[in-house]
């Protein structure tokens, strides 16, 4: 844990009333209840962060001005979250992942300057939004690509040992069988075999 003395000295890379940032941490202000104690969370412990626009009606279950709600997230006290009365420009409300069973709210003032300064420090996913309830993974659906049935007659092997050739080998292949196996059927006789018998002359 870094202390409050040499925080002071290194460089905050944004800061307003609810949260402060550093390279290394994220410091949520006045996060445990009933003492207003500082929460402290490491950038490379983030997985997954949500932010969303502040709204009393759609945030009236979601959110909380200090303390836990049934989403599961534990909320820094900010007691004007649910009230736009007297703000110049909405906050917004973000919701830190960091791979705990009870996630982590705060308020945020300008979102866009926070969320710029945060990016360059995590590869976590940043969604505009809140699921239903946090901590619910989506379950991947993995797609097998089986090979396609070929219903084609099964070969002889010597045609499926002449597919498996390069084509000059094939080639030599084809040849040698053809060589090998000369058709005699259809080839006509020589002219010595044909006239080594005479003719025989039918009797009267």
């Amino acid at each position: 844990m870094v202390s409050e003395k040499k925080r002071r000295m290194r460089t905050v890379l944004y800061k307003d009333r609810f949260v402060e940032l550093y390279t290394d941490e994220l410091i949520l202000k006045s996060y445990f209840f009933p003492i207003p104690a500082n929460k402290c969370i490491k950038i490379k412990h983030i997985r997954h962060l949500y932010y969303k626009k502040q709204e009393f009606i759609n945030d009236l279950f979601t959110t909380k001005d200090w303390g836990m709600t049934l989403t599961p997230v534990w909320w820094a006290c900010d007691l004007r979250r649910h009230i736009s009365i007297g703000k110049t420009k909405p906050g917004f409300n973000v919701v830190i992942d960091n791979g705990s069973s009870i996630k982590k709210g705060f308020s945020v003032e300008n979102v866009n300057e926070f969320l710029n300064a945060l990016r360059p420090l995590t590869t976590a996913n940043f969604e505009n939004g809140f699921p239903k309830k946090f901590g619910e993974e989506k379950k991947a659906v993995i797609v097998v690509e089986t090979p396609s049935i070929n219903n084609s007659p099964l070969k002889p092997a010597t045609e499926l040992a002449e597919e498996a050739l390069p084509l000059s080998e094939k080639e030599k292949f084809f040849y040698d069988n053809l060589e090998q196996q000369p058709n005699y059927a259809s080839a006509p006789p020589a002219y010595e075999d044909a006239i080594r018998y005479p003719k025989l002359e039918k009797s009267d």
